[in-house]
């Protein structure tokens, strides 16, 4: 009975000194191993976007690799790429890009290892996922480092029409972000999803005023509207 008690005793300061350490053991193991990744977007019918494969070595170093993005290529089609540390295809197969390179002598931390564009095919309320798939990773050393890798997806999405004035971002809502998505448009930044919500003063083109009308509405402040326009929060 008193051997089982200091057992329990023994345990219990491992578990303590693991919390204090920063969290689980399998947590810990975890936070080093190596991380491949492509970040998500939202884009307009007929628009382009870009996305970003990305790394993060956690305990190891990235010395080369081989990494095919997939997708859905009735939603998008990839036009273009970018690997600043060795080559990429956009058209490896049609539903397929593929970047390759080295880093010399190896790098450690966050990474990219390349930039895709597409272009956007797909209808308003269509999405695509976006599969990574690591055909080869490797550390400094040409150690393999594929098996101990995780992997996270991304995704595209093509808002459907909105159906409220105002709704610049397609999301629902009617808020300050669809003001920003506005600025991101007329600064050249991005596309607005949803342009005919976006167009408050219904002047037919975009500009720092809609944004400016929708900040407005969302603060409670009176809002003009041009006549046969519908007022901003109402149904399109």
């Amino acid at each position: 009975m008193k051997r089982r008690a200091t057992a329990c005793a023994v345990l219990a300061a491992i578990l303590a000194l693991t919390v204090l350490a920063g969290g689980s053991p399998s947590a810990a193991r975890a936070s080093t191993a190596p991380q491949v990744s492509v970040t998500s977007a939202t884009a307009a019918p007929g628009g382009q976007v870009t996305v970003s494969i990305e790394g993060n070595s956690g305990a190891e170093i990235f010395g080369a690799f081989t990494i095919d993005l997939a997708y859905d290529p009735s939603v998008v089609k990839a036009t273009a790429c970018v690997a600043e540390a060795g080559l990429c295809n956009a058209n490896s197969t049609p539903s397929t890009a593929r970047v390759a390179g080295v880093f010399f002598p190896g790098v450690r931390g966050h990474t990219e290892f390349g930039r895709i564009t597409f272009d956007v095919l797909g209808s308003g309320g269509s999405s695509t996922a976006l599969n990574v798939q690591i055909v080869e990773l490797v550390n400094g050393q040409a150690m393999d480092i594929k098996p101990q890798a995780e992997v996270q997806d991304g995704s595209i999405t093509v808002p459907g029409p909105s159906h409220r004035m105002g709704d610049a971002d397609c999301d629902g809502g009617i808020d300050a972000v669809d003001g920003l998505t506005i600025l991101r448009e007329v600064s050249g930044q991005a596309e607005v999803p949803c342009r005919a919500a976006a167009d408050v003063d219904c002047d037919g083109a975009l500009h720092a005023v809609d944004a400016l009308l929708i900040l407005r509405f969302v603060a409670g402040l009176p809002v003009g509207g041009n006549a046969g326009c519908t007022p901003i929060g109402e149904s399109l």
